[in-house]
């Protein structure tokens, strides 16, 4: 059995933990940034893996440019 973790928070799913082989985020944001762990465990011994998610957000500025027309 495998148990997956969000840094003690709740999975992309809400969900504290999820008891499953995968674990599949469709849609990824900046919320989704940290670390996951899975623990395994079974009849042979027990696992405990984990890995960093880390994000570069890019923003795209755009300027906009008002003129305002005066009547002289």
């Amino acid at each position: 059995m495998s148990v997956l973790s969000f840094q003690g928070d709740l999975l992309p799913s809400g969900e504290k933990t999820r008891t499953s082989r995968t674990l599949v985020i469709d849609s990824v944001d900046r919320h989704e940034a940290g670390t996951y762990v899975c623990r395994a465990h079974n009849g042979v011994g027990n696992k405990r893996a984990q890995a960093a998610i880390k994000l570069q957000v890019l923003c795209k500025l755009i300027f906009k440019q008002s003129f305002l027309c005066l009547s002289l």
